[in-house]
């Protein structure tokens, strides 16, 4: 897809031509803290949202309910689809810059991450991988560093424009919502104190 192409980048994931025009540098562990850092703030930010939307449920606020729970759902659906097309997208391709595509292709892989996604967690898999590949690169010897290196630095990369389209899509306009609602209702809840930081704080973790 258009939209994953880096001109800056080698086009595969081995890191053999990567590691040519870029010095691999070695993963770090403070890498490893930003990941579980953002897998961190982002199970708090879906859980605010259905927390927030619960709150107006229960208080019989149904319009405000549908709005909050309209701006966590659909987002996250388009978000989760793309993901999908990606990785059906490296999976077919063969020339994709995965070269464990044709293992990738097998049915039990494909149900996997169709249920994966189908249950939203799109983004948890890909940071776990991200994970993975980084702490592989750092335990592996230098031969296949730059592979898993690169192919970590890919993942992240994925997940950065997966959470910059959830920011456009989710975040600003729930970040709207909650304001406007606010200042209809004259008053200040915590939850939606906590609800603007975690909110604040996705549009980083990307």
């Amino acid at each position: 897809p258009p939209l994953r192409k880096f001109p800056n980048m080698a086009a595969k994931s081995d890191g053999s031509e990567a590691a040519v025009r870029n010095p691999c540098r070695r993963y770090s562990l403070a890498d490893c803290c930003w990941v579980l850092a953002a897998l961190l703030v982002f199970f708090s930010d879906a859980a605010s949202d259905l927390w927030l939307a619960a709150t107006y449920y229960a208080r019989h606020q149904y319009c405000f309910f549908a709005l909050t729970l309209l701006f966590v759902l659909l987002p996250s659906l388009v978000v989760q689809l793309l993901s999908f097309r990606w990785f059906v997208y490296d999976s077919s391709c063969p020339q994709s810059r995965d070269r464990d595509s044709a293992e990738r292709s097998r049915l039990g892989v494909w149900l996997l991450h169709s249920l994966v996604h189908l249950l939203q967690l799109g983004q948890v898999w890909r940071y776990l991988r991200a994970l993975y590949l980084g702490l592989q690169s750092r335990w592996h010897s230098e031969r296949h560093q730059h592979h898993f290196y690169w192919r970590m630095m890919f993942e992240s990369a994925d997940i950065s424009m997966l959470r910059l389209l959830e920011t456009f899509l989710k975040s600003a306009p729930q970040l709207v919502l909650q304001l406007s609602i606010m200042l209809q209702q004259t008053s200040f809840e915590p939850l939606q104190g906590g609800f603007h930081t975690l909110a604040a704080l996705g549009r980083m973790k990307g």
